[in-house]
């Protein structure tokens, strides 16, 4: 879930959390197996977008990335040795400050 390259401590935080997820979230699983991002897409357009997807994601599949990205045109960056869950901040902050302005920044 992490990536091949995480830290130590975040492996051992998501294998905590999956070991003590309550079962009552169980429901929840079956809702987000049949729930369709492509229908909140339209909240998302105005904004300025980059999706991240990492080679090691085993929880969605890089068609899924590829699928958000082109109905947003939005940029698709793939992270090397990430997982599903991306933890590295600068991967993250890098992708921010270096996507081209689309005109829909937030005002400072």
């Amino acid at each position: 879930m992490t990536g091949s390259n995480a830290r130590g401590d975040v492996v051992e935080m998501t294998r905590r959390l999956r070991i003590e997820m309550p079962r009552h979230v169980g429901p929840l699983l079956d809702v987000m197996a049949v729930y369709s991002v492509e229908q909140g897409l339209p909240n998302v357009a105005p904004l300025a977008v980059t999706v991240l997807w990492g080679t090691d994601d085993r929880i969605s599949p890089r068609w899924h990335s590829d699928v958000v990205a082109g109905a947003l045109g939005a940029r698709l960056d793939v992270l090397a040795g990430v997982g599903h869950m991306v933890n590295w901040p600068q991967a993250i902050f890098d992708a921010i400050v270096s996507a081209p302005p689309t005109g829909n920044e937030c005002p400072r």
